[in-house]
Order: structure tokens, then C-alpha cells, then sequence
């Protein structure tokens, strides 16, 4: 499968992967574990060389309890509010 190539505007997701995997301890083996893909993949990630599906930004979300919008540089707020109505 070929890597996609990551814009500028996609930038920010490297950035808060390492900081979230940082923040709570995870190594790229841990959370390529959790969610069944090669350390490589994560590393990939992390380094901006390739970016996650759909199935994997939400995996990745749920697996840091954080919204999918944080990962991608929408916004700021890592959790999404679920009050709202």
C-alpha cells in the first residue's frame, strides 16, 4: 500500500499524536498494539509521513478519549461537549 502524502494543513495531527502518546506514557508498540497495526504505522504518524483512515483517526480518538477534531488541528479542545444540545 503507498503512503499518503501528508499537506501542511495536516501538520498539527504529528504533533498532537506525540504529545498525547507522550503525555500518557504510550510507546509506538503499545498503541500500535491497541490498535492492530505495525509499530512502523505509528511511526509513520508520528513522523508525518503518512496519515490514518477514517477507521484509525477514530480508533485513535477513542483510544485517547479525545475528539478526532483535536487530532486533526480543528480545534483546541480535546474533548468534545457532550452537553451541547
Amino acid at each position: 500500500m503507498a503512503r499518503k502524502s501528508v499537506t501542511d494543513d495536516f501538520q498539527k495531527f504529528p504533533e498532537r499524536l506525540s504529545s498525547l502518546m507522550k503525555e500518557r506514557g504510550v510507546t509506538q508498540q503499545d498503541l500500535a498494539n491497541a490498535l492492530g497495526v505495525k509499530r512502523q504505522t505509528i511511526s509513520l504518524y508520528k513522523s508525518g509521513q503518512s496519515t490514518p483512515d477514517a477507521k484509525l483517526l477514530r480508533d485513535l480518538s477513542v483510544f485517547f478519549k479525545i475528539s478526532s477534531d483535536y487530532l486533526l488541528g480543528l480545534t483546541d479542545i480535546k474533548t468534545p461537549d457532550v452537553n451541547i444540545k
